[in-house]
């Protein structure tokens, strides 16, 4: 019928067999749907950037963005003053009306309150706002906006985990009515220090004993209760009686966390993770053999010790599991409690081949755990 219709079929027809012409005509409607769906995407993307900088000089740290993926952010300590600016782009041709723009500091908790389903409850426990500019127009380019909230008082370290993460963010809110307002929020890592190690009656050495009578009697001792992130674990395995043919020993860092439920009756929220596991020995010891213990903690995945009374819980234990060469395990745990000593964010391990070379004295050191902690093994 193409054929037949006149100049417009016999255009269409030229089209269909690919001809020289129909090629141009095909190509030039492709420039032109595409000039079309570039011209609606401009019109339903953002108008704006804006971005949150804060004042001074600060470490970043892993935290996250507005869709949870983890990016670096600026880290505080908790006398650290929250100030800064926000930067607002108005791309190229565009001008927003607003009714004010208003930037909050906010302190929350999230915790996932089904694991089958994504939906968390946020539980605010600081809320602060500055108005930082009033009712206008943004137009094509850059603005910028300061904001100071002074000295905030920062009662809790933030964390991630599981099913709870604690966060404090920046967010930024252009008002503009029915039409909708633009927000944005950029996270800030709070670390809070303790140096001090708890007095010497309040921080006993960790002693377990694993025994099967007349058979297999085990001392699993650590120098301390408490460490500092980043610090040595030193202790010692003594063997008393072995009378079980063991293949294997080793010792582990587990994290539990602990989310409670936000209304009575519910259950609790509770993971397990390894953070961190080594190899004591693999074959038979002898009696009265003691084995040195040296676990470096840095660039382990640890966090400070935390409990928030009625939210959630973070406890770390220290595990020590022996095989013998019909599969039994023998196992004992007692509860390792961690401080921060020092502002940091995620660093390689000790062993992590980082460019340097480094000999074990490096390693080898106690870091900058305090002059108190008695020295030495058991």
């Amino acid at each position: 019928d193409w054929e037949t219709n006149g100049e417009g079929g016999a255009e269409l027809l030229s089209v269909a067999r690919g001809g020289g012409r129909g090629r141009r005509m095909l190509a030039l409607g492709g420039k032109f749907l595409n000039g079309v769906s570039n011209a609606v995407k401009d019109q339903l993307a953002h108008p704006w950037d804006i971005k949150v900088t804060c004042s001074g000089e600060h470490q970043t740290t892993n935290g996250r963005d507005m869709e949870g993926a983890t990016r670096p952010c600026t880290l505080l300590a908790g006398e650290d003053p929250v100030a800064g600016s926000v930067e607002i782009v108005i791309k190229s041709g565009r001008i927003i009306e607003h009714s004010g723009v208003q930037v909050l500091f906010l302190g929350f908790i999230e915790s996932v309150e089904n694991p089958e389903f994504s939906h968390t409850h946020r539980a605010e426990f600081l809320h602060l706002s500055r108005d930082v500019a009033p009712t206008g127009k943004l137009e094509q380019g850059s603005h910028k906006f300061d904001f100071d909230f002074g000295m905030v008082e920062k009662p809790h370290e933030s964390y991630h985990g599981r099913y709870v993460s604690l966060r404090y963010v920046v967010r930024v809110t252009v008002f503009r009515g029915f039409v909708g307002d633009a927000t944005f929020e950029e996270e800030v890592v709070v670390q809070l220090l303790k140096k001090d190690l708890p007095e010497p009656d309040k921080n006993p050495p960790i002693q377990m004993e694993v025994g099967v009578q007349d058979c297999l009697h085990i001392s699993f001792m650590y120098q301390s209760s408490h460490y500092p992130m980043g610090s040595i674990l030193t202790g010692c395995i003594g063997f008393a009686v072995v009378r079980l043919h063991l293949v294997s020993m080793e010792t582990s860092i587990i994290r539990v966390e602990v989310a409670e439920p936000r209304e009575p009756g519910l259950p609790k929220l509770v993971h397990h993770q390894v953070i961190a596991k080594t190899e004591v020995m693999d074959g038979i010891p002898g009696r009265a053999e003691r084995v040195p213990l040296r676990w470096p903690l840095k660039g382990m995945d640890v966090s400070p010790t935390y409990a928030y009374p009625g939210r959630f819980s973070v406890k770390y234990y220290i595990k020590l599991v022996l095989v013998d060469e019909r599969g039994r395990q023998f196992f004992k745990q007692c509860e390792i409690f961690f401080h921060r000593g020092e502002l940091g964010g995620v660093e390689p391990t000790w062993f992590a081949d980082d460019g340097n070379n480094k000999t074990w004295q490096d390693h080898n050191t106690r870091g900058k755990q305090p002059s108190s902690m008695p020295s030495g093994l058991w």
